[in-house]
């Protein structure tokens, strides 16, 4: 599996896994448990293009991934008060 920001980049593509060699795994992103590549805590970092390819790199089907921030809207009047909880999962603001 391929992974690219943007498919017209000039970033080369990061090879993060080799299906036929598991121990190929990149390590920067995801793990491979059971023929599955499992990311937690996405980012918009992790927003692109996964390229999946046969053992002859004939293309195999192609993954685009949008990580979306969550937005929460408040109204308030003047003079009332708000609160705004700490994010419990993901980096620091």
């Amino acid at each position: 599996m391929e992974f690219t920001p943007e498919l017209d980049s000039q970033q080369k593509p990061v090879i993060l896994w080799k299906r036929t060699d598991l121990q190929s795994n990149d390590g920067r992103r995801g793990k491979i448990k059971n023929n599955i590549w499992r990311v937690s805590q996405l980012t918009q970092a992790d927003n692109g293009y996964y390229i999946f390819r046969q053992n002859d790199s004939t293309l195999e089907s192609i993954v685009h991934l949008t990580v979306k921030e969550k937005t929460l809207g408040y109204e308030r009047q003047e003079g009332e008060l708000l609160f705004i909880q700490y994010p419990t999962s993901g980096g620091p603001w």
